[in-house]
């Protein structure tokens, strides 16, 4: 099971950055930090799942050249506790599986989740918080409401958390 702790790995130098994109061929700033948390795999989990150590946060972010808000979402990659040997050349783990979920989502014009925008993949340089470590992204369209985390699906008793979980794969399907 991850263990999730509050590091921040991200910071204000992350604010008014612009990352680009290729496909499709876009740029967003970042313009605010919404949330972030950092999930530590063991080496067994990491060998079942495919899943890294991680921290991920949640920005708002603003198209350049307009004002259209969206989501994005960077997991950076560290190095606990497995060592890596080769860096990943492309969006992988928990990345590759919501990419994956959004694309079908919005293929099936889920009005519930966020549409999909654009995605990438890169490795840190020598200048990079963990360099040699990945950086992906996925950025996707910005919704109105509340978003069902683990700590607001707590209050939910289990009939109706499960009933929340049962409309989403059944959008999903």
């Amino acid at each position: 099971m991850a263990l999730h702790s509050d590091t921040a790995w991200f910071g204000p130098k992350w604010l008014e950055q612009t990352i680009h994109f290729e496909d499709p061929s876009s740029s967003w700033k970042i313009i605010q930090i919404l949330q972030e948390h950092e999930s530590r795999f063991s080496q067994d989990e990491y060998v079942s799942s495919g899943f890294y150590s991680e921290s991920c946060c949640i920005f708002v972010c603003e198209e350049t050249g307009s004002s259209n808000q969206a989501m994005m979402k960077v997991r950076m990659q560290y190095m606990y506790p497995i060592p890596i040997l080769k860096p990943e050349r492309e969006i992988c783990g928990r990345t590759l599986h919501e990419i994956k979920a959004l694309k079908i989502l919005t293929g099936a014009k889920c009005s519930s989740t966020p549409k999909y925008i654009a995605s990438k993949h890169e490795n840190q340089n020598c200048h990079g918080c963990v360099p040699g470590r990945f950086l992906d992204y996925i950025v996707m369209e910005r919704l109105e409401g509340i978003t069902l985390s683990r700590d607001y699906l707590r209050g939910f008793r289990p009939d109706e958390q499960q009933n929340i979980c049962l409309a989403f794969k059944a959008s999903y399907e």
